[in-house]
């Protein structure tokens, strides 16, 4: 009985499914669902800092979207989900997190009825991190305060190191 696939046919075959396979696979990992129709929106940042592919983007700690490229001079891609729609005057902040780099965050303009179409462009801002926040506002106290500290312990220092303690220190030895 004759086979309807050669050996070739089959191996071909196999390899063509195994690529769409770990096509699938790899974008599934980067959380992107092909099969879910996604609006494109641009946002031009100053610095992205922590911004990679596949970083999320949230509206009010819901996950509605993803980094999709960043293109030219810090134009950032995001596809959002086919329903979210933007309001005119929305913006995305860059909010940078501990372990996983940095996410993206939308404000939305509530007070507008008109919303954005879709391949439209966005005002992109940095919001303060608690890091930099630290370094901006405590840092230059801790600063001022560091020769009034020296000056502390060289007092201290000197008077730990009298002869007087000491010999003080004998004498309730000595009551005692």
């Amino acid at each position: 009985m004759k086979s309807v696939f050669t050996k070739e046919a089959k191996i071909g075959l196999v390899t063509i499914v195994s690529l769409a396979l770990l096509y699938l696979g790899i974008n599934y990992l980067k959380g992107i669902n092909l099969f879910q129709p996604v609006n494109h929106y641009y946002v031009s940042f100053s610095n992205v800092k922590g911004v990679t592919i596949s970083s999320p983007v949230f509206v009010d700690g819901f996950k509605v979207g993803l980094v999709r490229d960043t293109t030219g001079k810090i134009i950032v891609e995001v596809s959002l989900e086919d329903k979210m729609r933007l309001n005119k005057g929305s913006y995305i902040a860059v909010v940078n997190t501990f372990l996983s780099g940095a996410e993206l965050h939308i404000h939305l303009n509530t007070y507008v009825d008109d919303f954005l179409k879709p391949g439209s462009t966005l005002e992109g801002r940095m919001e303060e991190d608690m890091m930099q926040s630290v370094q901006e506002k405590i840092l230059p106290s801790v600063e001022n305060l560091l020769p009034k500290i020296d000056t502390i312990l060289g007092s201290l220092q000197t008077l730990i190191a009298h002869p007087a303690l000491a010999q003080s220190l004998n004498h309730i030895e000595k009551t005692t």
